[in-house]
């Protein structure tokens, strides 16, 4: 393992972990608020596939905030252009012969309009990516939702200059920027699309990636009809979807997370993800 510093002025911190014959690099985007280093297991068993894998910290957060102090200037949109299109970049620069994959993680997913360089990835899978609009939240959600959006984020994030998420078990410590804009996004039908206006428009409008959304029917978060939402909006006809059913799968619970799980290793991983991962 390997640790990066993806952009000087930033310092955007990523881990690169180096298969010995490597045939691909997966980029492994994170959801939101969550830190990069809950993706190692998984690096780690990609490695032993022979794939590579780089995991990164948006600005603000886990190793790109090793003071753990706020950093009010970052954004859902800065996350996207800078940071993951950072990531993107240094992968190209350091590995120009192997393919490219991104494996987006919910909002790791959602950025991919934002991505700059999109073109140059080989392949793109989803986990639990959907469109984040408060109705189309999960029914055990969608109350909480409302008690997030209107009461939790305007109340708290003033007090602290950030949104406190870790220290009241919701999401995690976000940026007020970024906690304000994803505010903005999840209290409309159309998530960023219909947030940020003609700019957003134009961005998928130009989006062109072949796409496969892994869901897990157990998700606490998002529904199916989300994942339908979003990757529409991304992608037209042309994205595929793949549903887990944990009690098909022989699983009690799969959920948002836990997919990453280091339990999963000898199942999901290679039943569910890799076939994904190598197939043209």
């Amino acid at each position: 393992m390997q640790r990066v510093c993806l952009n000087d002025t930033k310092q955007i911190v990523a881990h690169f972990f180096a298969a010995e014959n490597a045939t691909a690099t997966v980029i492994m985007a994170p959801a939101m608020g969550v830190e990069q280093s809950y993706y190692f297991p998984l690096a780690h068993w990609l490695v032993s596939q022979n794939i590579n894998c780089l995991t990164f910290d948006y600005e603000g957060m886990g190793f790109s905030n090793p003071d753990k102090k706020p950093i009010n200037k970052a954004s859902l949109t800065s996350w996207a252009w800078d940071d993951a299109t950072s990531a993107l970049n240094w992968v190209r620069s350091t590995l120009p012969e192997l393919p490219i994959i991104w494996f987006g993680h919910s909002f790791g997913g959602q950025l991919l309009p934002m991505l700059q360089g999109q073109e140059h990835l080989n392949k793109v899978v989803t986990f639990n990516a959907g469109n984040g609009y408060w109705k189309l939240n999960a029914p055990q959600l969608r109350k909480r939702s409302l008690l997030m959006w209107y009461l939790l984020v305007p109340l708290l994030t003033p007090l602290a200059g950030y949104f406190p998420g870790k220290s009241i078990g919701v999401v995690g410590d976000i940026p007020k920027y970024a906690i304000w804009q994803w505010r903005k996004w999840c209290l409309n039908p159309n998530y960023m699309l219909g947030a940020e206006g003609k700019w957003a428009q134009n961005l998928i409008e130009n989006l062109q990636l072949d796409l496969t959304a892994i869901h897990c029917s157990d998700d606490e978060m998002l529904t199916e009809q989300s994942i339908h939402s979003l990757h529409t909006m991304f992608a037209a006809e042309n994205w595929t979807l793949t549903r887990l059913i944990p009690e098909e799968l022989g699983h009690k619970r799969i959920g948002h997370l836990g997919f990453f799980h280091k339990r999963f290793s000898d199942t999901l991983w290679p039943e569910v993800l890799l076939p994904l991962l190598t197939t043209n």
